[in-house]
């Protein structure tokens, strides 16, 4: 699997992940935890998750949707293709 060398910042709003650049830790209104990052969201999830398509339709918040526009609606439209 993937393992990397984590560091929780002093007031454990960042985290540093191996040789990623930092991410931002944020507590959901739902209480669960996301890791946010230029390059990747990761959302905690409970079971009951696991039945939606995809995080972005969970927590649109944390996908800076409005910069997407109209690219979003692709990638939904090939998300239903390959589901």
């Amino acid at each position: 699997g993937l393992t990397y060398q984590w560091f929780l910042s002093a007031d454990g709003s960042r985290v540093e992940l191996g040789q990623f650049p930092q991410a931002k830790v944020l507590r959901r209104k739902d209480w669960g935890w996301a890791i946010c990052n230029s390059n990747v969201v990761c959302c905690s999830v409970d079971p009951e998750d696991l039945e939606h398509a995809a995080a972005v339709d969970l927590h649109p918040e944390l996908f800076c949707l409005e910069q997407l526009g109209p690219s979003l609606q692709l990638v939904r439209f090939l998300m239903q293709l390959i589901v």
